[in-house]
């Protein structure tokens, strides 16, 4: 899924895949499965689970064990990519489990795909 993302920001550029992957009931969202989206400074540009996240800053956000992963993501994207794990609320079972995303920096922004373990 986040390869399809990288290549849809590409081709219909930053405004309009943000505005994408934000829309309810898009292709963007998959049960559990979504895209999301923020900049270098943890603002949400993009969220397909939540799109009332857009525009907050989210930098200091800290997981329920204390880690700032929104921090390590950005980290962690701007270094080339990678996997970062942290515990969410499952958007599907309204309860916090552990989560594994995949992210990645698109031109001005850093987006992700995380899966629910």
């Amino acid at each position: 899924m986040l390869g399809n993302a990288e290549a849809h920001y590409k081709a219909v550029g930053r405004d309009q895949a943000l505005k994408d992957f934000s829309e309810k009931g898009s292709n963007w969202v998959d049960r559990d499965l979504y895209v999301f989206c923020m900049d270098d400074a943890g603002v949400i540009t993009g969220h397909g689970a939540n799109s009332a996240l857009v525009g907050r800053d989210l930098s200091g956000l800290k997981d329920a064990n204390g880690k700032k992963f929104i921090v390590e993501i950005i980290s962690t994207a701007r270094a080339g990519g990678g996997w970062v794990d942290y515990l969410w609320p499952n958007p599907t079972t309204n309860k916090l489990e552990s989560k594994s995303s995949t992210v990645k920096g698109f031109g001005d922004d850093i987006c992700g795909v995380g899966i629910f373990k």
